[in-house]
């Protein structure tokens, strides 16, 4: 593990900045990144496309859906980018054993917890602010035998949150109106390629009744990618925004503990043991 050697600099950055940095972080990971977060998110997005194609299945569900699945969709994310954070691409079966001995903690606090406080809306602002890095606390530090792995995860997302808990809701806050930009944007642009190509559609109302029209078929063609083109605008937001919050995550020890302090000693410990071995 490149202690003196990480992913990112070690130091403390504005909220805008760590959007920015989640940006070049992807830009730099792009088929490690993307590939993990595919791999999390394709079983919540086939849920999701399956329960959205359902016309009497209430709206204000689906956006539970996405609240309750975000962390788990990101889950394996975590995971690599704790790894990538000091040049260790963990492989998948690590990824995987990870993933299963966070599991039971994973049920509680993700699901069971999450689940009450989602379907209560007026609880929703402590799990976005008290536990806001539940996932890193669960699949990062719990694998660590230190003092703050024996923390229990309730008193480890407390301390780790400190006195920011409003602060954190507000960038809670921003995350969700870029998110909603940017998923009208990326509808918009689907809608006007599909216009483009198809240069300007006319038709009358009874040609769109015709069972199996051509007419018919090319609008229903339009009205599913633009579903689609929402879909996965959402699931590119839960993806970005999960690097984005490790990176708050990180730049949170860092307020808090002093981090980088702590990480240039401890590469300077294995640097004078290195030497004393020879």
């Amino acid at each position: 593990m490149a202690l003196d050697r990480t992913l990112i600099q070690i130091r403390e950055r504005s909220f805008l900045e760590l959007l920015d940095l989640a940006l070049v972080v992807l830009r730099d990971r792009p088929w490690a990144l993307g590939k993990t977060a595919a791999l999390g998110i394709a079983p919540w997005a086939a849920l999701y496309a399956g329960l959205a194609a359902w016309p009497e299945f209430p709206a204000f569900l689906l956006l539970a859906l996405v609240m309750l699945a975000s962390p788990w969709a990101t889950a394996p994310l975590t995971v690599v980018l704790g790894g990538l954070m000091f040049g260790d691409r963990p492989p998948p079966k690590r990824i995987a054993s990870t993933l299963l001995r966070a599991l039971p903690a994973l049920m509680l606090y993700q699901g069971l917890l999450r689940a009450v406080f989602v379907l209560i809306p007026i609880l929703i602002p402590i799990i976005l602010s008290r536990y806001a890095f539940l996932n890193e606390v669960i699949l990062l530090e719990r694998n660590k035998v230190d003092e703050r792995a024996r923390q229990s995860v309730d008193r480890r997302c407390g301390a780790l949150c400190g006195d920011r808990g409003s602060e954190l809701f507000g960038h809670w806050l921003i995350q969700v109106g870029f998110g909603i930009l940017f998923v009208l944007a990326f509808r918009w642009a689907a809608s006007a390629v599909v216009d483009a190509l198809v240069d300007k559609w006319t038709w009358d109302q009874s040609s769109l009744d015709e069972p199996g029209s051509w007419m018919a078929d090319r609008f229903l063609w339009f009205v599913d990618l633009r579903a689609w083109a929402t879909q996965l605008a959402i699931w590119i937001t839960v993806a970005f925004f999960g690097v984005a919050r490790f990176l708050s995550y990180i730049d949170q020890r860092i307020r808090l503990e002093g981090w980088e302090v702590e990480l240039r000693l401890r590469a300077a410990g294995a640097a004078l043991e290195d030497a004393n071995r020879w």
